[in-house]
């Protein structure tokens, strides 16, 4: 008899025990299994050729998820093709729109680089009171 096992702690130790077991006794499976769906055990008496039936399956399986997997990896890659692609165009998309918006600056700057004309220079008392403001209060004559 086997001595009672700790219960492994991860997932992956559960997964190798179920592994194990499974390597074990494949056959065990199967009798289990048709006694608790309730169909009644026949004995074959040949085992050994209902899995050399199954062999070419699994080569024809392979095959099938070859062939499934080249599809989904050319579909995958055509998908990151559009990716750049896409990108590219809104790249070149944000250089055109740059490059307007600069071409627009420029155009606006060119037109308010012209001189604007400045009104006349005052004369006279009306210069020395605006000093005057600027430097400090202006200070009034008693008028009388």
């Amino acid at each position: 008899m086997k001595t009672i096992q700790k219960k492994p702690k991860t997932k992956q130790q559960l997964a190798k025990t179920a592994m194990r077991q499974l390597a074990d006794e494949p056959l065990e499976i199967l009798r289990t299994a048709k006694q608790q769906v309730g169909v009644a055990e026949t004995r074959d008496p040949s085992p050994q050729e209902n899995i050399s039936k199954e062999t070419p399956e699994p080569s024809v399986n392979a095959e099938q998820i070859k062939a499934q997997s080249q599809r989904r990896l050319q579909a995958l890659e055509n998908e990151i093709e559009e990716i750049r692609k896409g990108k590219k165009q809104k790249e070149e998309e944000k250089r055109q729109q740059e490059d307007i918006e600069r071409q627009q600056l420029a155009q606006e700057q060119a037109q308010s680089s012209l001189p604007e004309p400045t009104s006349k220079r005052k004369k006279g008392m009306q210069a020395k009171l605006g000093k005057l403001k600027r430097k400090s209060e202006i200070r009034m004559p008693p008028s009388g």
